[in-house]
């Protein structure tokens, strides 16, 4: 598990089952707080109906192995690194480069992008992962669905960041769960500025339709 200086972060998961209920998702959380409570050397940063996040000390881990957990909770590390702010004048001076590019920026080249997106092309790629065009092989987006679903859904959303023009790189975060695909498209006046969008693509679910 990684440290972040003297402190670690740890996820605790409720994985997704049919059967789950809002009473039996608060039931979970109720049990999994007041484990986690009872122990001194762990704090409770967030709490959700699906995911606790813990907060451990270094030295304290053994803490985290006492905990009486139930068998559908994912106990996930995750990688901290410590948050560094940015001086005002820094983010003053981004804000200032953005109105200039806006100012600068052709009102006839609006309404060409816009254009670009449309409904058939958003739906299109909701239909290829989901299995229900009949030309995808994706059978199921499940996160444990290593070598089959998942792994095809990662390989086409990278092959198709690519057909754009991405740098594209497949990072296994884990060996029993699909790949993060990271695509980077290098900015034309900054471009070693980093804008940084995230989604998810695979799915928690138990069905292997989802």
């Amino acid at each position: 598990m990684p440290y972040d200086g003297d402190r670690l972060v740890v996820v605790f998961e409720k994985v997704e089952l049919e059967k789950d209920t809002p009473a039996s998702l608060e039931a979970w959380a109720h049990a999994l707080r007041r484990a986690i409570q009872g122990d001194s050397n762990l704090r409770v940063l967030l709490s959700l109906p699906r995911k606790i996040v813990v907060l451990v000390h270094k030295g304290d881990i053994a803490a985290l192995k006492k905990l009486s957990i139930s068998a559908d909770t994912e106990v996930l590390p995750m990688l901290s690194e410590r948050m560094h702010t940015h001086k005002l004048s820094a983010n003053e001076n981004r804000l200032k480069h953005m109105r200039k590019t806006f100012r600068n920026a052709r009102m006839a080249d609006i309404p060409a992008l816009v254009a670009q997106v449309n409904t058939t092309v958003l739906t299109d790629f909701v239909e290829y992962l989901s299995g229900e065009n009949p030309a995808s092989p994706i059978l199921t987006r499940n996160a444990y669905s290593v070598g089959t679903g998942v792994t095809l859904a990662a390989d086409w959303i990278a092959s198709v960041y690519r057909s754009y023009g991405f740098s594209v790189t497949e990072e296994i975060f884990r060996d029993d769960m699909g790949p993060n695909v990271i695509a980077i498209y290098p900015g034309m006046s900054q471009p070693d500025t980093y804008v940084v969008i995230g989604a998810h693509y695979d799915s928690r679910a138990t069905s292997s339709s989802r």
